[in-house]
């Protein structure tokens, strides 16, 4: 596997647009154009910011569950996620009046999971930020698009590298550049 490092000299020679990477000793620019053409994800709209939000209830309000070991992180265990929301349960579509609800709710859950394990993962690799709900409150069609989720990913990727903490994850988007 190659080895990948950070460079400090970023801020130097290139825009901020730009992440800069030692590959095998070999210098790499990963740009928001070459986030875009290697993920498809948006680079322009909406930044990915988060602010302060109500920590204790999203789960509840967005995934209509909360993870009972959580205790009041802002972290969602990636493993209770994947089991809670891993099929669509027969009770949760029976009622027509509850259905979109709960398929909404099984979209979100599994936005999160793929957010915290191929966009954003975190150095710890088991938990997902739970801030990220607070883009997918409308999942009607053009709304989590509008979000610029490609530069969000370039930023943590840069992030992840300058304080040496991404193992896995958004890494790919470095190989398949």
């Amino acid at each position: 596997m190659p080895k990948l490092e950070s460079t400090n000299n970023q801020q130097k020679l290139r825009p901020k647009r730009t992440a800069e990477f030692k590959c095998n000793g070999e210098l790499l620019y990963l740009g928001l154009e070459d986030v875009f053409y290697i993920t498809g994800l948006p680079v322009d709209g909406s930044p990915i910011v988060c602010g302060e939000f109500n920590q204790e209830n999203i789960l509840e309000d967005m995934l209509g569950v909360d993870d009972p070991k959580r205790k009041g992180m802002y972290y969602v265990r990636k493993k209770w996620l994947r089991k809670k929301f891993e099929k669509v349960r027969e009770e949760d579509i029976q009622n027509e009046k509850t259905r979109t609800i709960w398929l909404q709710r099984y979209a979100r859950a599994y936005l999160l999971f793929l957010m915290g394990t191929i966009l954003f993962p975190e150095k710890h690799n088991h938990t997902v930020f739970i801030g990220y709900l607070l883009f997918l409150t409308d999942l009607t069609p053009g709304v989590v698009q509008s979000f610029a989720w490609g530069a969000a990913v370039l930023a943590k990727l840069r992030d992840g590298f300058n304080q040496q903490t991404i193992k896995n994850g958004a890494v790919w988007i470095i190989y398949a550049h």
